[in-house]
This record gives structure tokens, C-alpha cells and sequence, in this order.
């Protein structure tokens, strides 16, 4: 009996001390630095090199901080985190590869902040959204990526785009594209879209967006919708776009309120789509073609 329960008890002991060497493995905040080392433990005074470096070393729901400006190199994001970028220029620099993969749980919190990520003209996509709950990008520059900026793949979920700019990139800036009917929600405020190669923003395969405070300039297309998708957009932006302001198409529906639709070959463009206008709230004028809405809604 004697012998049995010391070894209950050394088993205890062991699995305490595997729990806190665990523990130990993963801090809820880890650091990053310009001249860090991805052998430290990423902790303040010892912090890592690139963020693939210490995602390892960061408990589920824990956080990346920078401590100087830097570039820390793509990663794949397979949990709850948050990546900051506040202490300043905190860059992902990508050829040929995506610079942030998001391909978390269901239920996974990811939050991008601060970030300038950097496609140098030949990168994939700035941020390709797999899988997760709830994805934010706050206060980030995303920019020369040969695809897109951000493209959010899934059926599911929440994305919030915020405080950002996407400009210069081959393609779409913000593509919600699920492989089939979704339920995905994107909300954009004070996003900037600029000079990308095909639209602003692109929604498609019935996910919805809400876009408020936003600009969708020189690209090809400012707004686009379509395959019964739904962009709600209020005061906010469609100028100079080389082809359409506003593009409805396949069972798609844009609202608008308080919006200005001015200076694109053509402003409004519908081919089985829809385009409602709130009355008497909207600036359309100014395009090569301005194109009308296909119906109003009232004020309630």
C-alpha cells in the first residue's frame, strides 16, 4: 500500500511539472524585435526574431507585440491571437507566398493591428482568410500584393476591416469569395481602397457587407456584387474607378445612403442585380455615364 501510494504521488508531482513546463512553453504575450532571436523564449528582455517564431510560444488567445520596428515575416495563424504592431513600422515582406494565413477554429478571435504588410509586387495575398470566428484587421497598410489584399474564403464568420488602407494590388482589394452560399459578414469603416486592379471591394456567393466612411478610388471597379450577394454602403465614396462606381450583378443587391458616386466611366451598372437608393441622400454626377438606381427605399 505504502509503495502504490508513493507512486499516486510521484505521478502527481510529474504531471504538475509537465503542466508548468507547458505553461512555461507558452506566455500569454510574447515580443518580437528587429534584432531578436527565434532560439529566446520571445519574452521582453529575450524576444524572437519573425512572428512564425513565437506563434509557437503564444497560448491560444495570447498576443505578439513588437517592441521595435522590423520585418517579421509571414505566418499562418492556427489559433485565437493578437498580432500588434503599435511600438512602430511592423512589416511583412513576401515573394511568391502569402504574408498572413488565417486558418484558425470556428470559434478563433483573430485581431491584425498595425501592420504594414508589403507584397513588393509578387507576393500572393497581403492577408487569405481560411478559417476563423471573427477576424480584425485595425489600422493596417496592405499594399502591392500580385492577387489581393485581403480575400476571405469562408462560409462563415465575421471579417472587420478598420482605419485601413488596401491600395496598389493585381487584383480585388477586399474579395469576400466563399466556395459556396455563405453567411459571411464583412464590415468596413474608414477604409481606404485605392488603385487596385480589379474592384475596391468585391462580395460574392451571398455573403453581405456593411460599409460605412469609405473610399473605393482608381481601381477598376469600386463596388462589386455579385452571385445574390448584399453590400449596404453609407456615406461613403465611389471615385474615378476606370470601369463602374457601383456594379450589381447575379441576384446581388447594393444599398446606398449618403454616399457620392462621381468621376467613373460609369457610376451605377446593374446586369441582374439591383442598386436601391435611400431618396434624396445620395451624390451621383459627374461619371461618364451615371447610370441610375433600380428602385428607392424608403426612410422608415
Amino acid at each position: 500500500m505504502r509503495t502504490a501510494r508513493l507512486m499516486s504521488l510521484f505521478a502527481v508531482v510529474l504531471a504538475m511539472c509537465s503542466s508548468a513546463t507547458v505553461a512555461h512553453a507558452q506566455a500569454t504575450r510574447t515580443w518580437v524585435s528587429g534584432v531578436g532571436d527565434d532560439a529566446n523564449p520571445c519574452s521582453r528582455t529575450a524576444p524572437c526574431k519573425t512572428f512564425a517564431g513565437a506563434i509557437s510560444k503564444t497560448a491560444p488567445s495570447g498576443e505578439i507585440d513588437a517592441l521595435d520596428p522590423g520585418g517579421f515575416g509571414a505566418v499562418t495563424i492556427t489559433k485565437s491571437i493578437t498580432i500588434d504592431g503599435t511600438a512602430g513600422l511592423t512589416g511583412v515582406l513576401a515573394t511568391g507566398i502569402n504574408a498572413i494565413v488565417v486558418a484558425a477554429g470556428a470559434g478563433d478571435v483573430v485581431i491584425l493591428r498595425n501592420l504594414d504588410l508589403n507584397g513588393l509586387g509578387n507576393g500572393l495575398d497581403g492577408v487569405k482568410i481560411l478559417s476563423a470566428g471573427d477576424v480584425r484587421v485595425e489600422n493596417c497598410k496592405i499594399y502591392a500584393w500580385s492577387q489581393r489584399g485581403i480575400e476571405d474564403d469562408r462560409t462563415a464568420g465575421h471579417l472587420a476591416v478598420l482605419n485601413s488602407v488596401i491600395s496598389n494590388n493585381g487584383q480585388t482589394g477586399i474579395l469576400a469569395i466563399p466556395g459556396g452560399v455563405s453567411s459571411l459578414a464583412v464590415n468596413l469603416d474608414r477604409v481606404q481602397m485605392h488603385s487596385n486592379g480589379n474592384a475596391g471591394l468585391a462580395v460574392t456567393n451571398s455573403a453581405s457587407a456593411m460599409v460605412t466612411r469609405s473610399t473605393a478610388s482608381s481601381n477598376v471597379h469600386g463596388f462589386y456584387a455579385d452571385s445574390n450577394a448584399v453590400i449596404n454602403i453609407d456615406d461613403s465614396f465611389a471615385f474615378g474607378n476606370s470601369g463602374t462606381g457601383l456594379n450589381s450583378q447575379t441576384g446581388a443587391t447594393i444599398r446606398i445612403f449618403s454616399t457620392t458616386v462621381t468621376d467613373n466611366l460609369t457610376g451605377l451598372s446593374t446586369a441582374g442585380g439591383s442598386i436601391l437608393s435611400y431618396p434624396n441622400t445620395n451624390r451621383i454626377a459627374g461619371n461618364g455615364t451615371n447610370g441610375a438606381p433600380t428602385g428607392t427605399i424608403m426612410l422608415q
